[in-house]
């Protein structure tokens, strides 16, 4: 569901409802309960609004129950003066017929010897989860054309037209998953960077169940999708480290002229060359702080926000240790950038 506030006066302008179809009963489950759907679309992003257009851009989540709908891991734009839908572009993965129909509660490694009677008969096992994590990113191209930016937890980098009900431009495979390795937190999760004429792409792929990752960074050419550079993650910087730590990238990036600031989930916040991929300068992050409150802290993994560039200065979060899949930690960071 999306609402819309008026700033000054907090007055409620529009609300509207993500899924149109009425709710109806499923039938019970082996303990009589009776299930509902169809359930979940959740926003977990900022919507992007397209002053242009007067359209706001929703990305939305996977179904937690049946049957089907289209604004299932989906692009919806929305009037923004009224909150009318106006398209909906679903970008579920082509193996899922059924949908991407799936919640964690239904894996095995996460039911407490639950039984799997409350579960949705079309609960793609292992590998579903795809939803898009981030928001989209609407960019003008070098040939003035525009396009919308979209990252899928599946892996892939999107570009959609935003003048054709989001047709598809080109689409781009970034990510690598392992079928049936249990629920993989993987390919894009919270964000992604652009300039003129490029994308640069954080790539989780973290399985939960084998607390395993195959984290990268990539840059990929805007108008065409081509993929001008792709660095894996280093596999050595955990040692030592909390239970948690991974070499995943989900964390949204920043790009500031020819620099890329990225932190990983194993703690490191690192400066990256943007032509080339090449790290340039790395802080490991997990370590004990005085604040400047003069309270205790910890750092730990660098995972849902991105670093925030001003007036000289760079401030990063350190610490996210949600479902294991990172480590803990309470800090914000500062760092003064060089003028040169």
């Amino acid at each position: 569901m999306i609402v819309t506030f008026d700033v000054k006066t907090g007055k409620k302008l529009w609300k509207t409802s993500l899924i149109d179809e009425p709710l109806q009963e499923l039938g019970p489950n082996a303990k009589g309960v009776m299930r509902y759907g169809p359930s979940g679309v959740a926003v977990w992003s900022v919507p992007t609004i397209d002053i242009k257009r007067q359209l706001l851009y929703v990305t939305t989540a996977n179904q937690l129950t049946e049957p089907r709908v289209e604004e299932s891991d989906a692009v919806v734009a929305l009037d923004l003066n009224t909150g009318k839908k106006q398209w909906v572009k679903s970008l579920v993965p082509a193996a899922y017929q059924q949908g991407d129909i799936w919640n964690s509660g239904c894996e095995s490694e996460m039911m407490f010897n639950e039984s799997e009677s409350h579960c949705p008969p079309v609960n793609v096992k292992h590998e579903g989860d795809r939803e898009i994590g981030a928001p989209a990113v609407l960019k003008t191209l070098a040939n003035g054309e525009d396009a919308l930016l979209v990252g899928t937890k599946d892996g892939y980098l999107y570009a959609l037209n935003p003048d054709s009900e989001g047709e598809l431009l080109w689409q781009l495979r970034l990510g690598t998953l392992d079928p049936g390795r249990g629920p993989i937190f993987g390919g894009i999760e919270h964000g992604i960077a652009v300039d003129d004429k490029y994308a640069y792409v954080p790539i989780a792929d973290i399985s939960f169940v084998q607390q395993t990752s195959k984290g990268s960074m990539a840059r990929v050419e805007l108008e065409t999708g081509k993929l001008v550079w792709q660095k894996k993650a280093a596999s050595d910087t955990c040692k030592d480290k909390p239970f948690g730590c991974n070499n995943g990238y989900m964390g949204a990036p920043t790009v500031v002229g020819n620099i890329l600031f990225a932190g990983s989930a194993d703690g490191n916040l690192r400066a990256f060359d943007a032509s080339n991929g090449k790290i340039v300068w790395s802080y490991d992050t997990v370590r004990q702080y005085t604040g400047v409150n003069g309270l205790k802290g910890s750092g730990g993994a660098i995972n849902r926000n991105g670093p925030t560039i001003a007036n000289g200065m760079l401030y990063q979060t350190s610490g996210y240790g949600h479902l294991a899949m990172g480590m803990p930690g309470n800090v914000l960071l500062a760092f003064e950038i060089p003028e040169n």
